[in-house]
């Protein structure tokens, strides 16, 4: 049986929605404790665990079962239902406090050096979010709008999160293997979670200035994801294949001519992209 199965992510589901709604109090415990708000609750920890799965598997395939295990003893502290339970009150989990029971739950950055928690547990917040705003049982309960900006979910992690749930959301029993969401009766993967790798290219990590490096990235994530042949398997073989394929890219696509204007000696008017190019790309303060 793989670590992150069906039978396993599901028992946990079904035993942490009735752990965080032991750990509420006062009217919010009566609203959800044995209800179908509880049962709301599960299916939207199920498909955030199985978005947390599919992140921390994708990042460390060969170390499935010390993901569990750690996994399976983080989601058993009473403090970590605490936690979980602030999502019912609109209010974002508590990252550095998860951080510390997560290393008491076993983790050493030494022994999972790919596993970013953050990731980790951010997409698991951000598709139990994602599940909530379409459960009817928990309207009125939990305010989705004030959620939503408390929780703050990137751009990038939001279209991933919104593909896999609706990918998860009607399976009835789905496993997590490598990043793979893996549904009964289903000869493929009905999702798989990218992690962006950096490939280095005779010497450069494409540590890029602008908007290149991301694009850089999901070529290199897309092409190592890919699967079957025909794939370059030779690291070396790879890595020329992808400078040349550059190479091509900007003597395609570098230049712009810009027509209507014109130099009288030179004809049309050709610049470098770099020349002209100006990046839009905004950062919110707060």
């Amino acid at each position: 049986m793989e670590p992150f199965s069906a039978a396993f992510l599901s028992s946990l589901a079904n035993k942490l929605a009735g752990d965080v709604a032991g750990s509420l109090t006062g009217a919010l415990r009566r609203q959800v404790t044995g209800t179908a708000a509880q049962q709301a609750v599960e299916r939207s920890l199920r498909v955030a665990l199985v978005a947390l799965a599919a992140q921390a598997t994708a990042a460390a395939p060969e170390q499935e079962t010390l993901l569990r295990d750690i996994f399976d003893r983080f989601f058993h502290y009473p403090a970590v239902w605490v936690q979980l339970g602030r999502l019912l009150k609109d209010r974002p989990l508590d990252r550095d406090e998860l951080r510390e029971y997560f290393a008491e739950a076993g983790y050493d950055a030494a022994t999972l050096p790919a596993l970013d928690f953050d990731a980790a547990i951010g997409a698991f917040e951000a598709a139990f979010v994602e599940v909530v705003d379409g459960e009817k049982e928990l309207q009125g309960i939990i305010q989705i709008g004030q959620l939503r900006r408390q929780t703050g979910v990137q751009v990038e992690l939001l279209a991933k999160v919104e593909e896999l749930v609706a990918a998860v959301r009607e399976q009835t029993t789905v496993a997590v293997h490598a990043g793979q969401v893996l549904a009964e009766g289903r000869a493929r993967p009905i999702y798989q979670w990218r992690i962006d790798k950096v490939v280095n290219v005779r010497g450069s990590n494409f540590d890029m200035s602008g908007d290149y490096r991301q694009s850089i990235l999901n070529f290199t994530t897309n092409y190592f994801e890919a699967g079957a042949p025909p794939q370059l398997q030779d690291d070396k073989a790879f890595q020329l294949a992808l400078e040349n394929y550059l190479k091509w890219v900007k003597n395609r696509y570098g230049q712009l001519t810009l027509r209507g204007l014109e130099r009288r000696e030179a004809g049309r008017l050709t610049l470098d992209l770099d020349e002209i190019y100006l990046s839009l790309a905004a950062t919110l303060i707060d």
